[in-house]
């Protein structure tokens, strides 16, 4: 190179290695002994000769990736061709994508064109069966229609045994027909139970026709084109008479999505009591009745303590929820309880107490009404039994004679007339008087004298002058309430002489005296 300053020279050495670039294995690819957890990979190299006496190395890339991945190279008898093997692959039926480079084994060599080449390992039995928990079961009820005749139908309802499990993950299934397969045994008997209506789905299963009495074994493997699964998961299930598996399930299964907790009632058995397993799944959009079948069953556990679980995520309705007990040595759980399936699970713990409270609070307020009624009723009956006992000469006439109210005629005509300050009639209810009759006093030598004001000089009304006239004489005061109580003064009685004689009396009715009403 050459510039102002002069010619520039720098001095540099390159290796064969460096210099070559390898061709891209994979010519003529074909692949042999494929197994479950290995491949053997064969193809053409034209210039194999070439680079006799010198190390190769090799790149491996593998999705999904494998930790124990080994890549031998085979003896192949071919000069034209060379052929490797890989092993350590950890799953059957499983599809990898392999990326391979080669250069010599030179830090300063360069990499060749990859080869992506995808292949998918041989199939091999389930590796395992799903999770079964003790309490992860449960009994419902179905109808069923059952066809005696030919031309008539008889609806009946049944229990059916529902059984649920977490699945084995897609690349655990290591074969393609994946399923489940449920068997029934009759623990005592230890024989298999036949004539069973079973419906396997990918999370749970439905048995129909299970006898209502006796003790079971459900057996769960995983099965696909080439076997069952060497395990298998086992849940035990009695249905003896007396079992107390109700006492076993909670209760009132509640959700809180503020404090994002699960709760429930306490089981009425407590004895043996080891905790509680809280089951959660995303719920099926067409079927609230079922977990979504894509995803798995989820599951914790709490203490026998607790009877509430803080979940570590968001509450809300795409999940459904369980809950089931776990008692020690060989006793059974009664199974779980589903918050959205089961009718009497749904109400709110919170709500059913507030229920409660709430009910009380009703009595109470019906028996505290219940009480005034009953106390107002004592009353009235009280009141309604109260007689007045009037001094002889009140009344009128005889015993059962009672004061009358009547109208005055005169009176309630100068009412009809009366109006308001601004001049505008104004009607005003009819005014009722009466006679009343006062104390027949045994005064022999006395009558009655009656003064309408203080003010003004008594005006006196003497009786008949015959003696045994003032035994019969008999003064009666006509009461008039419309009269203003500020122009009235109150009215006193003087003795007087038997011998006095009756004179302008004008009252109507005979032997009476005609006085001022008043008030007191």
């Amino acid at each position: 190179m050459q510039d102002r300053l002069g010619n520039q020279e720098l001095r540099f050495t390159r290796s064969r290695k460096e210099l070559i670039v390898l061709e891209t294995p994979g010519e003529n690819l074909e692949e042999f002994n494929k197994s479950s957890s290995s491949l053997c990979l064969r193809w053409s190299n034209k210039q194999k000769s070439n680079h006799i006496g010198h190390n190769i190395a090799w790149s491996l890339e593998l999705e999904p990736k494998e930790n124990n991945l080994t890549w031998t190279p085979q003896q192949d008898k071919s000069e034209l061709s060379e052929s490797f093997c890989l092993t350590g692959l950890s799953h059957a039926y499983q599809k990898y994508a392999l990326t391979v480079r080669r250069r010599y084994n030179d830090s300063r060599a360069h990499w060749s064109a990859p080869l992506v080449h995808e292949f998918v390992t041989a199939p091999a039995i389930p590796s395992r069966p799903p999770i079964v928990w003790p309490g992860g079961y449960q009994f419902k009820a179905y109808t069923s229609n059952s066809n005696f005749h030919s031309n008539s139908n008889s609806t009946s309802t049944s229990r059916e045994l529902l059984v649920y499990w977490q699945q084995i993950q897609a690349r655990e299934r290591n074969g393609p027909q994946f399923k489940y397969h449920v068997q029934v045994h009759n623990s005592r008997l230890n024989t298999s139970v036949e004539n069973l209506d079973i419906q396997v789905e990918t999370n749970m299963a439905s048995i129909r026709n299970l006898p209502t009495s006796g003790s079971y074994e459900i057996i769960i493997r995983s099965e696909n084109s080439v076997g069952k699964s060497k395990e298998s998961s086992h849940l035990m299930i009695s249905q003896e008479a007396g079992s107390g598996l109700e006492k076993r399930i909670p209760k009132y299964l509640e959700v809180s999505k503020a404090n994002k907790q699960i709760s429930w009632q306490h089981v009425e058995q407590r004895e043996n009591l080891i905790g509680y397993s809280v089951y959660w799944c995303v719920s099926n959009v067409t079927n609230r009745n079922k977990c979504n079948n894509s995803m798995a069953i989820e599951m914790n556990r709490v203490d026998a303590q607790r009877n509430y679980y803080d979940t570590p995520m968001a509450i809300d309705d795409s999940y459904e929820w369980a809950v089931s007990a776990n008692y020690n040595g060989t006793l059974l759980s009664g199974g779980m309880i589903w918050r959205q399936w089961t009718p009497h699970a749904i109400p709110n713990l919170k709500t059913a107490d507030q229920n409660s409270r709430h009910g009380l609070e009703g009595v109470i307020a019906l028996l505290i009404l219940a009480g005034c009624l009953y106390l107002l009723f004592r009353k009235y009956k009280y009141m309604s039994n109260i007689k007045v006992d009037l001094p002889p000469g009140v009344l009128i006439g005889g015993k059962d004679e009672h004061i009358e109210l009547l109208p005055s005629h005169q009176q309630n005509q100068n009412h009809r007339h009366h109006r308001n300050h601004l001049g505008a009639p104004v009607e005003i209810p009819n005014i009722l008087s009466a006679n009343i009759k006062p104390l027949d006093l045994i005064l022999p030598t006395v009558a009655g004298e009656i003064y309408a004001s203080p003010s003004s000089p008594p005006t006196r009304s003497p009786v008949s002058s015959n003696s045994s006239s003032s035994s019969s004489l008999t003064p009666y005061v006509p009461v008039d309430p419309r009269q203003n109580s500020n122009s009235l003064n109150y009215i006193t009685m003087q003795s007087l002489a038997a011998n006095t004689n009756p004179v302008n009396q004008s009252n109507p009715i005979s032997d009476y005296v005609m006085a001022t009403p008043f008030y007191r």
